[in-house]
């Protein structure tokens, strides 16, 4: 009915010669639709689903590299400024890697650090992992360092871009 909750119970079973590494699966619940419709009619179904990540024991390997890292553009009249990086899984298990972007001027002096939003990062996949520098009023030469972690030793991805900001607009009303 709705509002209400159903508590549910299942069971994984790994096969003996399952190969070691991360696997992954869903669970997913619909709804039934009516199908009793008297005359015309519409119906309405639901899908929702859980991913389920899994690491079987044995030679697992964690490796992990940087296809890309760059702004969404690379020059900008104001913020915000958009970082995207590409993240490509090397090895047999899922990876979640995190970090921050490190922003500084043309002089070197740090101006900010964004977040980079945290995924998972499957077997043989590269995903898009982004962060948001939500700022107006800028002007100069940047460069943006990411640095993200991953596994259990902490292994280090890092990459460097460089963007411009400046209102050009502004300028010309100001000259």
């Amino acid at each position: 009915p709705p509002k209400s909750t159903k508590t549910f119970t299942f069971t994984i079973k790994v096969p003996l010669n399952a190969e070691p590494g991360g696997h992954f699966g869903s669970l997913i619940f619909r709804t039934i639709p009516e199908e009793n419709l008297a005359g015309s009619g519409a119906s309405v179904a639901q899908e929702i689903g859980s991913l389920i990540l899994l690491r079987i024991a044995g030679a697992t390997t964690e490796n992990a590299k940087v296809e890309s890292f760059k702004t969404s553009k690379s020059f900008y009249e104001f913020g915000p400024v958009t970082f995207e990086e590409r993240v490509k899984n090397l090895g047999n298990v899922h990876i979640k890697p995190s970090g921050n972007v490190t922003i500084t001027n043309i002089i070197g002096q740090k101006v900010a650090t964004v977040p980079l939003v945290t995924k998972n990062v499957l077997p043989g996949a590269i995903r898009k992992i982004e962060g948001t520098w939500d700022t107006k009023w800028r002007m100069g030469q940047y460069t943006a360092t990411a640095v993200m972690i991953y596994g259990p030793n902490n292994t280090q991805l890092a990459n460097v871009t460089t963007f411009i900001i400046f209102p050009y607009r502004l300028a010309l009303v100001v000259l």
